[in-house]
């Protein structure tokens, strides 16, 4: 069959040479339309039930909302896990599915159930936005030119006066997120910080008595005066007019609102104040020292391209820019994903060419011409375009993983074989003078070898296929890489058996000359005498067999394991938790610093600029608006952009884990405050992945806030001591301050007071009550009543708040209720209907392996959890177990694979044998000492290393092999045989070697941005083909020599 493809191929070349022509033009095409992605969607599909409920505390939100809500989402299909964070005011609840399940039937499923729960009433509910962890794509701020330059800015937006932030905050949700929101593949546009308009109504108990009024005839009274009416059409002449009633439009028209009539008009400005402020705040954003500006951060949809929309992105921003926003105001990005994909491609492209550049330079030095180097180096083009249009088919995303890991020099191996034998036999039949057609000779040749490099070539891609199995996040990371290579295999192999014997019909007309390289002259001279030694003693061979597994073996154990390196995405992600109760105020002073004559505090933002390695600091304290974030003023978050490695200080060795601990050895003179390092998108992926924002999480669940706390804290001090533990915090749930307001029935009753007419009080009155909205052209904004802040803003003023009752009396609020100050919680954690705790902490210095074993030793001997709590420990390590478990199967049925396919080729049990045989015993040791040298962690990376490593190293003995067997066949003894086999396939072996090994070693010494996740891959695969290249031509030949002897073969 395969004899025949080549026969075709010859006999009409200009086929295949319209066939070329057809993959150019395909491929190319294929190249314009993949999309590229930098980091792809690792995160499960999820779907998030955002519930705010202003002014309720943490505990009544996990009662009345969250609980509600899980109970009924217990019931979906395919859920796995549903997590919940309760904060005041908002609860979030998270559903995670199975993996591969779509998205839309996922929404789908909690839409349909939503309907089923019954809140409380003022609670609004809502879905998450369709987008993944990995989406933040563009972080942006509205600029006043006028106090802050930016590109955008020209002189004319200088000269206009700054708006104020309530103003910016309108221009962003009523102006920008529109506008954004129009571009395709933009999920969302989340706003953060600045401060929404509002009208506010501050009503005084005092004066509504003295009026017999009360709070609910002012709500009544301004909602009845705000509404918006339609009175039909009127006919005037001609002309159809629509007859419309117009509501409230100012603070006046609010004030004069009426309220009664007893001969005398009572108006709202007599028992209130009525002014233009803004919502209570729930986040603040600075950046570049800009103390407070409007931010948002932009979604991306999922299962879009983040590069296309990014484009369309920049151009819509542009036009917002020029044509919609008002003088004097910009849109500045502050983060942008295309930084992190332009360095990433640029790191990859480099590898690339360098790997192209050594494999080219090798083939001329082996071959000694030209002509031969290019037919064998135009295979990796033809292979790559080939593999763009079958991804291009597929709508398989090019991920930089994947095109990064590409081997030229493995896709090459086969096309060196098949030109280094038919250049062979071309230029002995010149030597000889015998007349000859040289496409008989290239068809013998190629015919010769053709069926050892089909199956070789095969043996790869059947290497790569257990990556399909990998699951979650290992698996979205590795499979796109699965495909590229198996593509680009399957291409190299077409043109190594159709193309490149046609080309050398053409290209080895001229007459050619066998050119020894001095290298393999001398290696060989070396290696007979060694041979002649090895074949004499086969067992001796063998028994230095086992002592390399036996060296495998200590090198595992050697070597540290993790999940997976980290790629370096050019930022650091920095949080600083502070102490649950904090006020903004109180947050403010300890990120910006105070300097005053009463207090001297040095802030976290003063110490990060005092780094040149960073470019830009944008610091969020609190949550977004939409809730998509459930946290406080207890937390803030630190985007610090990078600055090229080359404008680093030396004393940093351009090392992130450098900077990440001087920062920290500087950030901790500040006092209560707990801090931890990330990246933007591994910050997102992390917490998608345990509910936690940190590398490593141990949950401690049980039902007790207390007990919970109290565990979490003899964790915590049990793993302090561990080498490489570092940002080690306790994610508190207590330690927020309520005031709690218990009503006592027998009191209210005496006054003729129910329960619920106090409680609408405190609720509405202290906590303000929306009436309606103001409406302001295509702007709407809440009209809120609530007490002045004299009534309600301490305990005592509390205490004293008067409760009306019938007749017009007032009754003070500690008459009818204690109301004392207690400790609550700031949040409560949930997962599978238990609440849980959380102490996460990150690893640095050493690997996660070891470290976690370790920390999980200590607090099992040291930790005595209460029966009825559980200790569980996630995040990487649960990811890095479940990899792990997953690679220790498949490798071996790859392995077992492999050698089915050995048997197809070989039809023989003892070849396939000595292939398989030989590639466990010479490869493996390799690529673990490569590990170890370069202080690398086995990873899933490595992992897959080893699995491309196995496919590789096959040919070597295929090919040996395939020659020994036709040496037999032409009545050559076992070592005659063995010795012409490696003598005429010398040659082969170490081009396929040198080239697989150069073609990723520009990958296994990169430290670009981007290199990290390739780079275990490439240094198994390069450690791994030196050892094999360096120990098969010892090892292969005598055990060869053992098993035939075993097989009564002489």
């Amino acid at each position: 069959m395969i004899g025949r493809v080549v026969d075709f191929s010859l006999r009409r070349r200009g086929l295949v040479f319209a066939f070329v022509v057809v993959l150019v033009l395909a491929g190319v095409r294929g190249f314009t339309r993949l999309p590229i992605e930098a980091y792809p969607d690792v995160a499960d599909t999820w779907v998030q039930i955002i519930t705010q409920w202003p002014g309720h505390a943490a505990e009544e939100i996990e009662r009345q909302i969250t609980v509600p809500i899980e109970r009924v989402m217990n019931g979906v299909p395919k859920k796995t896990v549903v997590r919940s964070t309760s904060i005041g005011g908002l609860s979030v609840v998270t559903l995670v599915f199975a993996d591969g399940t779509d998205s839309y039937f996922a929404r789908q499923q909690v839409s349909e159930r939503l309907d089923e729960i019954e809140l409380p009433p003022g609670a609004q509910r809502g879905l998450g936005p369709l987008a993944s962890p990995v989406g933040e794509i563009l972080r942006y701020r509205l600029v006043n030119c006028a106090t802050h330059r930016i590109a955008a800015c020209r002189d004319e937006d200088v000269a206009q006066p700054p708006k104020p932030l309530t103003e910016l905050k309108d221009l962003e949700e009523y102006v920008v997120e529109r506008e954004l929101l129009a571009t395709d593949g933009v999920a969302d546009v989340v706003s953060f910080g600045g401060t929404t308009k509002q009208y506010q109504v501050f009503v005084d108990p005092i004066l509504l008595a003295a009026h017999a009024l009360t709070f609910e005839d002012v709500a009544k009274a301004l909602a009845d005066a705000n509404g918006n009416a339609g009175g039909g059409v009127i006919a005037l002449g001609r002309a159809a007019l629509n007859v419309r009633g117009v509501g409230l439009l100012s603070p006046e028209q609010i004030g004069d609102v009426m309220l009664k009539n007893d001969d005398v008009p009572v108006r709202v400005r007599q028992v209130a104040r009525v002014t233009v402020g803004h919502r209570p705040r729930l986040g603040r954003v600075s950046v570049d020292g800009e103390r407070d500006v409007v931010a948002a951060i932009v979604l991306l949809r999922k299962g879009e391209q983040a590069d296309a929309t990014l484009a369309a992105l920049h151009a819509r921003i542009d036009d917002v820019n020029a044509r919609v926003l008002p003088r004097g105001v910009k849109i500045g990005a502050y983060y942008d994903r295309t930084e992190l994909m332009k360095s990433t491609t640029r790191t990859v492209l480099q590898n690339l060419v360098e790997g192209m550049l050594l494999i080219t330079l090798v083939l001329f030095a082996f071959v000694g011409n030209a002509r031969a180097a290019v037919v064998a180096a135009i295979t990796i083009p033809l292979a790559l375009l080939f593999a763009f249009v079958c991804m291009d088919a597929a709508g398989i995303p090019a991920n930089l993983l994947s095109i990064g890991a590409l081997d030229f020099g493995m896709i090459v191996d086969g096309a060196i074989v098949m030109v280094e034998n038919t250049f062979r036999h071309v230029a002995r039949t010149q030597e000889r003078g015998e007349r000859h057609d040289l496409r008989d000779v290239a068809r013998a040749a190629s015919r010769e070898v053709a069926r050892p490099v089909v199956f070789a070539m095969t043996t790869i891609i059947l290497a790569y296929l257990p990556i399909f199995t990998l699951e979650r996040v290992e698996g979205k990371l590795f499979r796109p890489m699965a495909w590229t290579v198996a593509f680009a295999i399957l291409g190299a192999l077409v043109v190594s058996i159709t193309v490149v014997p046609v080309l050398t019909t053409y290209l080895f007309k001229a007459r050619l000359r066998e050119w020894e390289n001095p290298l393999l002259r001398w290696t060989w001279a070396a290696y007979r005498p060694l041979l002649a030694r090895v074949l004499r003693a086969p067992r001796v061979v063998v028994a230095v067999a086992i002592a390399l597994l036996v060296t495998d073996a200590v090198l595992l154990a050697r070597t540290g394991s993790e999940f997976l390196p980290h790629l370096d995405e050019g930022a650091v992600w920095m949080r600083a938790t502070l102490p649950s109760n904090v006020s903004l105020a109180e947050a403010e002073a300890l990120v910006d610093g105070v300097h005053t004559p009463a207090r001297d505090t040095v802030g976290v933002r003063e110490i990060l600029e005092r780094y040149p390695e960073i470019r830009t600091t944008a610091i969020q304290l609190g949550r977004p608006d939409d809730g998509t974030d459930p946290t406080g003023f207890y937390n803030a978050e630190f985007l610090l952009v990078l600055e090229g490695r080359s404008r680093w200080r030396k004393e940093l060795h351009g090392k992130k884990d450098e900077l990440i601990a001087a920062i920290t050895k500087d950030v901790s003179v500040i006092p209560g405050v707990a801090f931890g390092f990330s990246q933007p998108i591994a910050d997102n992926v992390e917490e998608a992945l345990t509910g936690v924002k940190g590398q490593l999480a141990v949950k401690i669940t049980g039902d007790d806030l207390n007990a919970l706390d109290d565990v979490a804290d003899r964790i915590a001090r049990s793993i302090q001591p561990v080498a490489g533990v570092v940002d080690l915090t306790v994610v508190r749930e207590l330690g927020q301050s309520n005031v709690n307001v218990e009503i006592a029935r027998d009191r209210a009753e005496r006054f003729g007071l129910t329960v619920a007419e106090v409680e609408d009080v405190i609720e509405d009155g202290v906590g303000g009550q929306v009436v309606s909205h103001v409406v302001e052209g295509e702007r709407r904004h809440e009209l809120v009543v609530r007490y002045a802040a004299e009534h309600r803003d301490d305990v005592d003023a509390l205490k004293e708040l008067l409760i009306p009752r019938a007749g017009g009396r007032l009754v003070p609020l500690a008459h009818v209720a204690d109301v004392n100050v207690v400790g609550g919680a700031s949040r409560i954690f949930r997962e599978d209907g238990r609440r849980y705790i959380a102490v996460r902490f990150g690893v640095r210095g050493r690997d996660l392996g070891s470290t976690v074993e370790e920390a999980q030793a200590r607090v099992a001997k040291e930790v005595r959890v209460p029966a009825g709590y559980d200790v569980e420990w996630g995040g990487e390590l649960e990811s890095a177990r479940r990899a792990g478990e997953r690679l220790a199967l498949i490798l071996p049925v790859t392995l077992v694979a492999i050698f089915g396919l050995l048997l197809l080729a070989f039809h023989r049990l003892r070849d396939a044998a000595v292939v398989l045989s030989n590639v466990l015993l010479t490869s493996p040791v390799g690529g673990l000492a490569a590990l170890l040298a370069t202080g690398t962690s086995f990873s899933v990376s490595a992992g897959v290393g080893f699995l491309a490593l196995f496919g590789v190293a096959v040919q070597t003995g295929v090919v040996l092999v395939a020659r020994v067997n036709e040496s037999r066949a032409e009545g050559r003894s076992i070592d005659d045989a063995l010795t012409e086999a490696v003598r005429t396939r010398l040659r082969p072996i170490v081009m396929m070697a040198l080239v697989a090994t150069l073609g990723l070693l520009p990958a296994a010494v990169s430290t670009g941005i981007g290199s990290d996740s390739q780079k275990p891959l490439a240094i198994v695969v390069v450690g791994g083909l030196f050892s094999s290249l360096a120990l098969s031509l010892a090892i292969l030949p005598p055990l060869y020599k053992l098993l035939a002897r075993k097989d009564g073969i002489e």
